[in-house]
């Protein structure tokens, strides 16, 4: 399967209006922190949980990882994230909102 094929593959598996999802490309000074899109903000998060704590899940590792919200960001407990994954810049995020504050993410 080409590598097209296969990402086309994930973000079809992915797109369930159940369980909304963004993508984040990971450029640079992605360690610092991440910016959650307006749009997903407003739809997902905003005025809808008390939670300023993400559960980030992956199926890279059994871990999950807390990780803070400040505003739209996701800051304290991320670069922990990265480092744990080997983000690297150019790769791509994408965050799948399970329940409550958990989020399954694939790196494409």
């Amino acid at each position: 399967m080409s590598p097209l094929c296969f990402v086309l593959r994930i973000l079809w598996k992915m797109a369930n209006p159940h369980e909304p999802h963004f993508f984040k490309p990971l450029l640079p000074g992605f360690h610092d922190g991440v910016t959650i899109p307006l749009s997903f903000f407003s739809q997902h998060i905003q005025g809808k949980t008390n939670g300023k704590k993400w559960k980030l899940r992956s199926d890279a590792s059994d871990q999950t990882w807390e990780v803070i919200q400040e505003g739209r960001r996701l800051t304290g407990g991320w670069k922990d994230f990265t480092t744990a994954h080997d983000l690297q810049i150019g790769d791509i995020l994408v965050f799948k909102h399970e329940r409550d504050m958990v989020f399954k993410t694939c790196i494409i």
